[in-house]
């Protein structure tokens, strides 16, 4: 097998041990399996953003149209997300954040944050600086 195939099998299992990892060192509700990881890139967008149209959720994430409704359907069960008409427009049907997803997910980045700090803590500068051009470079190549 060649070097770089090699290299693309040792960044995959890499990859998934972080994943890994990184769940099981935290305590809130995406890592005990209560929030999915797209109900959470869902809850992030919608704090980014403020509110959103379906279409635009399906296409941040990248799934279709059915995909999207039954993440929203869910987040809205568990009382994250609320639906709502666009007054311009009531065909158009706008998600956006309750009081208690808002503060799930502001809790859930905190958490996260605080753990990114703690491990890149242990970095020297110089290997923070690069570390943080090389995973920029590869989140642009995708």
């Amino acid at each position: 097998m060649d070097d770089l195939k090699k290299s693309a099998e040792k960044l995959d299992g890499i990859v998934l041990s972080i994943q890994r990892k990184i769940r099981a060192r935290l305590h809130n509700e995406l890592s005990q399996g209560i929030i999915t990881i797209p109900q959470f890139h869902v809850l992030t967008y919608l704090l980014d953003q403020g509110e959103a149209i379906m279409v635009e959720l399906a296409r941040f994430l990248q799934v279709s149209a059915s995909a999207i409704t039954s993440i929203v359907d869910n987040l809205v069960k568990m009382g994250m997300v609320e639906r709502h008409f666009s007054p311009e427009d009531r065909r158009i049907v706008l998600v956006s954040l309750t009081r208690k997803g808002k503060e799930i997910i502001t809790r859930i980045q905190r958490e996260f944050r605080e753990l990114l700090e703690n491990i890149l803590e242990k970095f020297t500068p110089k290997e923070r600086e690069k570390f943080l051009q090389l995973s920029e470079k590869m989140e642009r190549l995708l």
